[in-house]
Parts: C-alpha cells; structure tokens; sequence
C-alpha cells in the first residue's frame, strides 16, 4: 500500500442526491496524483472557519471512485449527524479546497482469494464498495474473477437511492455479480425487497465466503454476530464503521 502524504484538494462538483446525501468530487493539484486500493480512505482537516466546533477536527471518508483516477476523489457524505465536517460540506462551495491526508486504511478487497466475496452495507457505507466494484469490473478480464461478488444495500426510503442504476448495470453485463437492495420503510408500491438489510442473512450465510461489512456499528454488530454462530472463521469478516 502507498504511503500517505498531504495533499490540498479542490471541490469540483457537488450534488445533493438525497435529503441528506451530498456527492462531492475533489481534484488534485495538476501535478499530484494520488494512489490508494480500493476501500481505502482519505483523512479530512476541517477548516477552523466553518464554526468554533471544527478547531482541530479531522473526518475520515471512504473514497467511492475507481483507484484508477489518480487525480480526483468522490466522496459520498452523509450529513444527518451535523457535525463541523457535515456543515462544511453543505456549505461548501465549487472551487473550495480543504487539507486531506491519505491514503488510509486496510479495508480492501482480498481480489487473489478464490472465496466468493459477500459485501453487506447500510447508508453511505456503501460508498467503498462501489470503488471495489469499478475497480474489480473495470480492471479485470472477466475469465480472470474466480469467485462470486454480492452485494447487499439496505436503505429506508425510495428517496435515499442512488446509484442503484449503475450497480444494476453492473448486475446485467457481469454475471458473477449480484446486487440486492432492501428498503425498510417503503412505500406500499416498493417490489423490490423489504426490511432491513440483515433480515436477509440467513439465505445468504456461507462459512467459505468472505464478509465485507460497512455502514453502522449495529448493522456490523448484528451482521458479525451471526456470522460467528453460524461458525464463519473470525477472518474472513472484514468491517468498516461509519457512523453509530
């Protein structure tokens, strides 16, 4: 893995996809470039300006693009919690720039291992699976994945979906990938599934594949609890918290 540096990074583009969901892409300066593995994250140093609150804070966001853009980062924030860091981002602007520090952390893909790989998020965890998944599809000759990819979404509402379009997409042109979303508070008119995103582990446990969990810590609590009485071994379950 790279080492990681400091870099000033510019606010690009932005787009509130959801009542709280901000998409904010982020550009390097034009002579940096920026190396991680996917599922990693990037360390953001909160500017003091934005309220007294945010002296000295520092927030760590997965990164939702594809590894292979070396020169911009997407993040995908959840600004529910209101804190400095989810001020920043709402009141942000094209053309700001904020510190970052990274790449950080060891939240990746195991590609080599020939076990199939169940990825489990709730909310904006699913944000390093989507760098997974462009990073896997868009790099590898199919002929060259050994394994399966599923991956398992639970949100509340039809208004908190997003990127639902390219992961079924991806759903239709890979056939060892599979996407599953679940909704649990939908409207009645949802045919799609329903309930919370660990109501459907018991078809879905196998004490071979890999768990790759990420969202919040009941969700993971919940979920890698499960998993271990149904005696999948401890290492095979790798987990990234977001929020509590």
């Amino acid at each position: 893995m790279e080492k990681p540096q400091a870099y000033t990074v510019t606010i690009v583009s932005k787009e509130q996809v959801g009542e709280h969901i901000y998409f904010v892409r982020f550009s390097l300066p034009e002579d940096k470039e920026i190396h991680f593995e996917a599922g990693q994250t990037v360390m953001f140093k909160v500017p003091s300006g934005v309220n007294p609150d945010s002296i000295g804070v520092n927030r760590s966001m997965s990164i939702a693009s594809s590894p292979s853009k070396t020169q911009e980062l997407l993040m995908c924030h959840d600004t529910k919690p209101m804190g400095p860091f989810s001020k920043w981002t709402i009141q942000s602007k094209i053309g700001d720039t904020i510190d970052i520090i990274g790449p950080l952390g060891i939240f990746t893909l195991d590609k080599e291992s020939p076990r199939n790989k169940i990825l489990i998020a709730t909310g904006t965890g699913i944000a390093p699976f989507r760098s997974m998944l462009l990073d896997v599809f868009s790099n590898y000759a199919l002929s060259t994945i050994h394994y399966e990819l599923f991956l398992y979404w639970g949100l509340r509402h039809e208004t908190d979906i997003y990127w639902n379009d390219e992961f079924t997409d991806l759903a239709k042109r890979f056939p060892n990938f599979h996407y599953y979303l679940t909704l649990s508070q939908p409207q009645p008119s949802w045919s799609g599934l329903k309930g919370r995103v660990t109501a459907h582990l018991d078809t879905i446990i196998d004490t071979n594949a890999e768990y790759y969990l990420c969202g919040s810590n009941d969700m993971i609590r919940e979920v890698k609890e499960k998993l271990l009485d149904a005696h999948v071994p401890k290492e095979q379950i790798k987990h990234e918290a977001f929020f509590t």
